[in-house]
């Protein structure tokens, strides 16, 4: 029984298709093909007619008022870090944060040949450009004049030492001195730095320690450099005059050939000469050249054949003169000195020192205006000051009076109409000036050459 009902199974599971199953199979196709027959029965242009967007469909968007729309400055401009160089700060210590350690190599290795990161010093500004967060950019000033900048170009650091661009103002600055250059000079408005700078020129002449007298008077030619509409510092100053108890010391800059630039007083005469008149700047004197001077810790009258300069402790001191130092010591008395043998059988001793300078050995040759120690106060000392003095052989002499020749050639004969003419047009610029001084012509100048009117 089992066995028929499957054999009546398997007979109707292997029926043939009838007619009707044909149809429903191609019914598909047929209609398939219909419409494709159907669709190029149609001309072209009326196909597009019919699937062409209408106007409306895809109509240009209005845009929301201006007002509404996100205003240029509120995109985000490249990231900026600047700040000054500190004491012991190296190239890693100013990008460390900022950058990654594989762009700081890269940036020491592309500035190697430019200016090298290791050169950098404190106080210098620098600035660290980013865009997006990743470093673009770094600008370190080396100096007044040049800054090292370094920019991002593709997947190179391209570094160049360019000028810094000021805005330069050529001005007049004269004054009547009151109690001193450094005072009169910060009454005006004006940095200390001009006051060092108008010292400077007439270092030769003038002592600005002790030969300065209320009633003295200045006119100076100089460059103010601006940066942002806000003074930087000073530049050139091409002619400066000053009027000391009556006598005034006039100085050009001018170029002489090789020597480079100098100043020359109104003969051609260098103005540079082998002794400077102190062997620091801008201090009080205490005690002058005497053969009899009361001791402050002896107390008793002694000679004192030399000057002492009141400055505060770590002030720098200078060789007055070109030489070789043949002590550098310690004695019960003047503490720490130094003593510098000059030409001609001059020597120069600096006493009282709270430290020497960095190296300085017997035997080493200083130049003039080198710094050779610090004032203090070590020896028999009351207070810190330096005791500056000068020997012909072993004869003390009142350095006062210590003078030499010009060190530097005098305008020569071949640019004599040159230097002529440009001292006629900064001395036009002085005289321009309000509040002159009438002085007779210092040493400076040779008898018979005109006073300043």
């Amino acid at each position: 029984m089992k066995s028929d009902r499957q054999k009546h199974i398997r007979k109707n599971t292997t029926r043939p298709l009838t007619n009707g199953h044909v149809f429903l199979i191609l019914l598909p196709f047929v209609l398939f093909v219909a419409a494709v027959i159907l669709l190029h029965s149609f001309p072209s242009d009326r196909i597009e007619a019919s699937i062409a967007p209408s106007p409306e469909t895809f109509a240009a968007p209005t845009l929301p008022p201006a007002s509404d729309l996100p205003d240029a400055a509120a995109v985000p401009a490249p990231g900026l870090i600047q700040d000054q160089v500190k004491s012991g700060d190296t190239a890693d210590d100013l990008l460390a944060g900022h950058v990654s350690p594989g762009e700081i190599h890269a940036l020491a290795v592309a500035c190697k040949d430019v200016f090298p990161l290791s050169r950098i010093k404190a106080g210098q500004p620098y600035r660290i450009l980013t865009e997006n967060g990743a470093f673009a950019g770094f600008e370190y000033e080396i100096d007044r004049d040049r800054v090292l900048v370094v920019r991002r170009f593709q997947d190179r650091l391209v570094p160049a030492v360019v000028p810094i661009d000021y805005e330069v103002h050529l001005e007049t600055v004269t004054a009547t001195v009151n109690l001193s250059l450094f005072d009169t000079v910060t009454a005006l408005g004006e940095t200390p730095e001009l006051a060092v700078r108008i010292a400077d020129v007439f270092a030769w002449d003038i002592d600005f320690c002790r030969d300065i007298q209320p009633g003295d008077s200045f006119r100076v030619v100089v460059e103010k450099r601006y940066r942002e509409g806000k003074f930087v510092c000073y530049g050139k100053m091409p002619v400066a005059e000053f009027v000391n108890q009556g006598q005034a010391y006039r100085g050009y800059c001018f170029e002489n050939g090789k020597g480079g630039l100098a100043y020359f007083d109104p003969t051609g005469r260098c103005l540079r000469k082998a002794f400077l008149m102190a062997p620091l700047s801008f201090t009080r004197i205490t005690s002058g050249f005497t053969h009899k001077r009361l001791h402050p810790i002896l107390h008793y009258y002694r000679p004192h054949t030399g000057v002492d300069y009141a400055a505060p402790v770590g002030t720098p001191v200078w060789s007055v003169g070109e030489g070789t130092v043949t002590a550098v010591g310690y004695n019960g008395e003047a503490g720490k000195y130094v003593v510098v043998s000059h030409s001609g059988g001059l020597r120069t001793q600096y006493s009282h020192l709270s430290a020497y300078a960095s190296g300085l050995k017997t035997g080493q040759r200083v130049s003039q205006g080198q710094t050779i120690g610090r004032v203090g106060m070590t020896g028999m000392a009351t207070g810190p000051h330096l005791d500056f003095r000068l020997y012909q052989g072993n004869t003390p002499l009142n350095p006062r009076n210590l003078r030499g020749s010009a060190t530097t050639e005098p305008v020569s004969p071949a640019k004599m109409a040159q230097f002529k003419k440009t001292a006629e047009s900064l001395q036009a610029l002085l005289d321009s000036a309000p509040g002159r001084d009438s002085a007779r012509l210092g040493q400076a100048e040779t008898p018979g050459t005109p006073a300043a009117n």
